[in-house]
């Protein structure tokens, strides 16, 4: 069943615009993404590096609780005591925390020692156990992802453990509703990519489907019209022009079958009628014998005018279906060219003609009974249309992987009007001769065919009042 070329346009262009809408979502979702990871990164480093100088601003006794002050050292001053110190430890004030949308709460640190011990946490740290010692850095900072927590590692002066985390909630929340905004815009750029593809579609396919009103309405008694190529598009002009040429070639094969028709028609009703006249006269009244013999003779070479005739239609249209391809055999051209001109002689003879043969050996591969037919037409054409006392040079020669024959006559010659139709059909490029001869405008058509036939082909070359050089040309055997 034969699908439509518009709606398969239309399926792979919603793929393609499919496609590239996906791509381009991901592309941008993940870039979004990976900005909100890096913008949060960043502020967990910042807080780190925060606690790791605040932490490295404390005197080693108070980090290292295992050092105890001399009884005789003075007081600690207040600012420096552990409990005040470690108070102040919390998050910087000018980090802008909490600046990505999301609150302090959402934040949390702790600070320990390598052994485990606390020394400061958040009021919202986790009570979950801290990551194994291989997992933390000291030269920097390094970035885990824990659930829906994003969490930096260092490790602080003294081997004090710092670890910063903070809750993504708001940012994969966020993350989301960019994803479904993202859905929904490349579900309205889809839509209107589709309805803009049909639309598209609909206009690429129009003058095809006009194209194809054109054709349809082309019949037998309308031929004439022909697609306006102004009118449609450039890329389909190549197909307008050869659709243009077809028809062309269509009206002129209708008008030559209808010519055809014509002069079958013609050229049969002259034989019938005087088949039709004979018989009418010859059985008005009583006849002699001799009377009934030229009623029956004359009746006879009409039926024979008629056979010849319609030979050489069955002939043509062989030739047209593409039958005219008998079994080929080897062919003596030589010896078939020289026995078919010693029977033409007699005929030239008639005439008041001088036939000259000039014959060199030569093996085509052909149809025997074929070729003595083309060689019969030419000569026979030279015979009848040569002026009294003229000549006919007949020539056979191999040249190359070709052998060609020239039928040359000092005939009047082929007008200049007549060239171009010489080879059609019932044409007679002299036609009180033809009629004169019995011919019917069929010979040279038949010649043409035949010599096609044979993988060859025929030319002519002619001047008025000087002669006509005939020369067929085909493919040595071999």
């Amino acid at each position: 069943m034969a699908s439509s070329l518009r709606r398969r346009l239309q399926i792979w262009y919603g793929l393609v615009l499919c496609g590239l809408i996906i791509t381009f979502g991901i592309l941008l979702y993940g870039r979004v993404r990976q900005m909100q990871l890096s913008r949060v990164d960043v502020e967990l480093v910042a807080v780190v590096d925060y606690l790791n100088a605040s932490l490295r601003a404390f005197p080693p006794p108070l980090l290292d609780e295992t050092i105890v002050p001399p009884d005789d050292a003075p007081p600690l001053p207040p600012e420096h005591r552990i409990q005040q110190l470690y108070a102040n430890l919390d998050f910087p004030e000018t980090t802008g925390v909490g600046s990505t949308g999301t609150t302090r709460e959402d934040w949390y640190f702790i600070v320990t020692r390598s052994n485990g011990k606390l020394l400061k946490q958040s009021e919202n740290a986790p009570t979950s156990s801290l990551p194994a010692d291989r997992l933390w850095p000291r030269d920097r900072p390094v970035l885990l992802q824990d659930g829906q927590v994003r969490q930096a590692l260092m490790v602080g002066p003294q081997d004090v453990r710092i670890l910063v985390g903070k809750s993504m909630h708001a940012e994969l929340a966020e993350t989301r509703w960019f994803g479904l905004q993202l859905l929904g815009t490349g579900l309205a750029v889809l839509a209107v990519g589709l309805a803009g593809g049909w639309w598209i579609s609909g206009r690429l396919v129009r003058p095809i489907h006009q194209i194809s009103v054109l054709a349809e309405s082309v019949s037998e008694k309308n031929l004439s019209q022909r697609i306006e190529t102004e009118a449609i598009d450039e890329e389909l002009v190549g197909l307008a022009n050869t659709l243009n040429v077809t028809f062309d070639r269509l009206e002129k094969a209708f008008a030559q079958q209808a010519q055809l028709t014509a002069d079958a028609s013609h050229e049969l009703r002259t034989p019938l009628s005087v088949m039709r006249t004979q018989a009418e006269l010859t059985l008005s009244r009583p006849r002699t014998v001799e009377e009934y013999r030229n009623a029956l003779t004359s009746t006879l070479n009409a039926a024979r005018q008629m056979t010849k005739l319609v030979d050489g239609l069955m002939t043509l249209a062989r030739a047209d279906a593409g039958q005219m391809t008998p079994q080929f055999e080897p062919v003596d051209f030589q010896q078939l060219v020289s026995s078919t001109v010693e029977q033409l002689r007699p005929l030239a003879f008639s005439k008041e003609v001088r036939l000259n043969l000039s014959v060199s050996p030569a093996i085509v591969q052909g149809n025997s009974t074929n070729l003595s037919r083309v060689v019969t037409n030419l000569v026979s054409n030279a015979i009848y249309y040569n002026r009294p006392h003229g000549k006919i040079d007949v020539q056979l020669k191999t040249e190359g992987d070709t052998v060609r024959l020239v039928v040359r006559d000092t005939g009047k010659g082929i007008p200049e009007e007549s060239r171009d139709q010489l080879f059609n059909r019932f044409y007679r490029a002299d036609k009180s001769r033809a009629r004169t001869s019995g011919g019917h405008g069929l010979g040279l058509a038949i010649t043409k065919a035949i010599v096609e036939a044979h993988g060859g082909y025929i030319d002519f070359t002619s001047e008025e009042d000087t002669g006509t050089t005939f020369r067929v040309t085909l493919p040595k055997a071999g």
